[in-house]
């Protein structure tokens, strides 16, 4: 039987994804850097929790905002009253085995990923549907589905590539399963906050917050 019908993603969960390159010698100043293991034994992590204020990666950084600014003020129209800046960024270092446990970015609004080597072993990255965020049945439902998509997943798998950026809500959970590759994966991690004009109370226009 066919059906004419719309199915709106109405409240959607939004994560940007873009292919911005990399360039070689962003690459081997940042494979360059020093780490140390992280005290849970599955990565390392770079000592300069603030790399991109380093002014060796200022055209990345560059980019990255471009792309911050796009996402947030062009595709989410958000007004320009507020100004969003990256607080702090690091690099994590995955060895063959090393994998991500399930968490969240705190003291922030939005967190972004970029991928300065990987490949198709290197690991998916994994973001998980928050257990309150109802957008279709209540989390205490397990139904079973004949096929997964933006409607009913409980989880959204990415194979990520060189160059390319994932930016999503910093209260989102993910995950990155255990390498599978003799290449190292090297990623830069970074959190978004903003300042500027909000509304206290949008419905009543109460009057604005300055931040």
């Amino acid at each position: 039987m066919n059906h004419q019908f719309n199915l709106i993603p109405m409240f959607a969960m939004p994560i940007y994804q873009a292919m911005i390159g990399i360039d070689e010698t962003d690459r081997q100043q940042i494979k360059n850097e020093r780490f140390t293991r992280i005290t849970i034994g599955n990565g390392d992590i770079s000592h300069d929790k603030y790399i991109l204020e380093n002014t060796r990666f200022a055209n990345l950084k560059q980019k990255l905002l471009e792309n911050i600014n796009f996402f947030l003020k062009e595709r989410l129209a958000i007004n320009n009253d507020v100004e969003f800046f990256i607080t702090n960024s690091w690099i994590m270092k995955h060895y063959r085995g090393d994998h991500a446990n399930k968490h969240f970015h705190e003291n922030s609004l939005l967190s972004g990923i970029y991928y300065v080597q990987c490949d198709q072993l290197s690991g998916d990255v994994g973001f998980v549907k928050p257990h309150h965020y109802q957008n279709l049945f209540p989390s205490v439902f397990g139904f079973k589905f004949n096929s997964h998509n933006e409607f009913n997943s409980k989880e959204w798998w990415f194979t990520p590539r060189e160059g390319e950026l994932f930016l999503f809500p910093s209260h989102l959970e993910h995950v990155v399963n255990p390498s599978e590759s003799d290449r190292d994966r090297i990623c830069i991690a970074f959190n978004v906050w903003m300042k500027g004009h909000l509304e206290l109370a949008a419905h009543e226009s109460i009057g604005t917050l300055d931040l």
